[in-house]
C-alpha cells in the first residue's frame, strides 16, 4: 500500500536523481556553500531574537534555491533512491555522502573560523 500517489512518487524519483546526479568535486563544492550557509545561520540566530524564524527560513531558502548539497536534508533524497533499488550504497555514501559531509564540514569551519579571527583581531587592535 503506497502512501502517495503514483505521479507525487514519480516527482520525488526525479527530485531525489537531481539531487544526487553531481559528480564528486562540483558537490563537494556545493556543500562547502551549504555548510557556510548553514553556519552563518546558527551564527546570526543567537542575534535574531525576534526573527529567528525569518533567519531560518530566509538562509534554508538559499539553500535549496542554489541546489546547494547539504548532508541532512540531501541524505532524504538519497536515501529514497537507496530504498528503491535505484542507487547503491557503495554510490550513495562515494558520490553524495562523502562529498557533501566534507563539502559541509569545510564550509562551516572556514565561516566559523573566519568569523573567530575577526573577533580577536578587533579585540588585539581596540587593546594597542
Amino acid at each position: 500500500m503506497a502512501i502517495f500517489p503514483p505521479e507525487i512518487q514519480l516527482s520525488f524519483l526525479h527530485l531525489s536523481q537531481q539531487s544526487v546526479s553531481g559528480a564528486f568535486g562540483p558537490t563537494l563544492v556545493k556543500g562547502i556553500f551549504a555548510g557556510w550557509l548553514i553556519a552563518l545561520m546558527v551564527w546570526l540566530l543567537p542575534a535574531a531574537e525576534s526573527t529567528r524564524l525569518q533567519v531560518i527560513i530566509i538562509l534554508t531558502y538559499l539553500v535549496g534555491l542554489g541546489q546547494f548539497a547539504h548532508i541532512i536534508a540531501g541524505s532524504v533524497d538519497a536515501f529514497y533512491l537507496v530504498n528503491l533499488g535505484k542507487l547503491t550504497w557503495l554510490a550513495c555514501i562515494g558520490s553524495f555522502i562523502i562529498p557533501t559531509l566534507i563539502g559541509n564540514i569545510i564550509g562551516g569551519v572556514s565561516l566559523v573560523a573566519v568569523l573567530n579571527y575577526a573577533q580577536v583581531a578587533s579585540e588585539t587592535v581596540g587593546d594597542g
